[in-house]
């Protein structure tokens, strides 16, 4: 599937702002003016006639932007994502990548020789998935 960056203020975006906290006057604002942008340079004037200015707001709106287009040109909400858990990947279905599932695995001191044996058969199943 090929996407262009576009930008998409539409319910999944909407969405978005609310569960990353973007105050609700903004959030109104950008519902009252939805908008489908392709030319990045054009976000900020949008941006600024919705009264968002702030680093965070700005980001945190740019984002559920790109969203919005991702999911309008028929990324699925549902995909599976992998990351090292940072809370700017906490998108779609999110899980851990192998090597952040495998590392705490890496900190288990078993008791017993079959402890031992259960944890190595653990983190082998982590990295064959």
């Amino acid at each position: 599937m090929h996407t262009e960056r576009r930008y998409e203020v539409n319910a999944e975006a909407l969405t978005y702002l609310t569960e990353r906290g973007l105050a609700a006057c903004h959030r109104e604002v950008f519902a009252a003016r939805p908008v489908v942008l392709t030319d990045p340079k054009a976000g900020a004037p949008h941006r600024r006639r919705c009264g968002v200015a702030s680093p965070r707001a700005v980001t945190v709106a740019t984002e559920g932007a790109l969203l919005g287009g991702l999911v309008s040109q028929g990324v699925r909400p549902d995909i599976g994502l992998g990351s090292d858990d940072a809370g700017q990947f906490a998108l779609f279905v999110h899980g851990l990548c192998g090597v952040h599932a495998e590392r705490p695995l890496q900190h288990l001191l078993p008791l017993n020789e079959l402890d031992r044996r259960a944890i190595e058969w653990i983190r082998q199943q982590v990295w064959t998935l």
